[in-house]
C-alpha cells in the first residue's frame, strides 16, 4: 500500500539527468534554486499554473482538475515530449500540485519506454522522491499505457 500524503509537497528532485519533479509549492520556495538550473521546459500538471518559472524555452500545461485523473491521452503527449526532450539533452521541470502523483506517474509512464516495467519506474520514482501518492487509477492507467506502448 502507497503511503499517502496531502500536506507535504514533495521538494525538488531530481530523476534522470534530464527529467527534475516538483510541487507547485517547491517551484515557488525554491525559486532561485530553480532559475539557477535553467530548465529548458516547464510541464504543469494542474488547471491553472500561476507561476511562470523564468528563462524556461517552453511552457506545457495539461490542464487536470484536482479531482480527475490525466487521460490516456494527455499521458501519452507527456511521455512523447519527455522522450524527445531528453534525446535533445533538454532540462525538464515536470510539477503537479503536491508532486506526489500526476507529475511521479507521467515521469514513471516514461521510465516504461526505456525498458523498466511499471512496478519497477515506480519504485525508481520512490526512491527518488520517498513518497508516491498513486490512486489505484493512476496504477492501473500506469499498467494499460506501458501494456499498450509493448504491443
Amino acid at each position: 500500500m502507497e503511503e499517502k500524503t496531502q500536506q507535504s509537497p514533495a521538494d525538488l528532485n531530481r530523476i534522470t539527468d534530464n527529467i527534475w519533479i516538483g510541487s507547485d509549492v517547491s517551484a515557488a520556495e525554491h525559486k532561485e534554486k530553480v532559475m539557477h538550473l535553467s530548465f529548458d521546459i516547464d510541464i504543469g500538471l494542474e488547471r491553472d499554473q500561476s507561476e511562470r518559472i523564468p528563462g524556461v524555452k517552453a511552457v506545457v500545461l495539461f490542464p487536470v482538475e484536482e479531482s480527475e485523473e490525466i487521460t490516456p491521452q494527455q499521458l501519452a503527449m507527456g511521455v512523447n515530449l519527455l522522450r524527445d526532450a531528453v534525446k535533445k539533452d533538454f532540462s525538464v521541470l515536470i510539477h503537479s500540485p503536491f508532486g506526489r502523483g500526476r507529475a511521479p506517474m507521467m515521469v514513471a509512464a516514461y521510465l516504461t519506454t526505456t525498458g523498466m516495467n511499471p512496478e519497477q519506474a515506480m519504485d525508481f520514482v520512490r526512491a527518488k522522491i520517498g513518497i508516491l501518492d498513486f490512486s489505484e487509477q493512476q496504477k492501473e492507467s500506469l499498467v494499460r499505457f506501458a501494456a499498450q506502448r509493448n504491443t
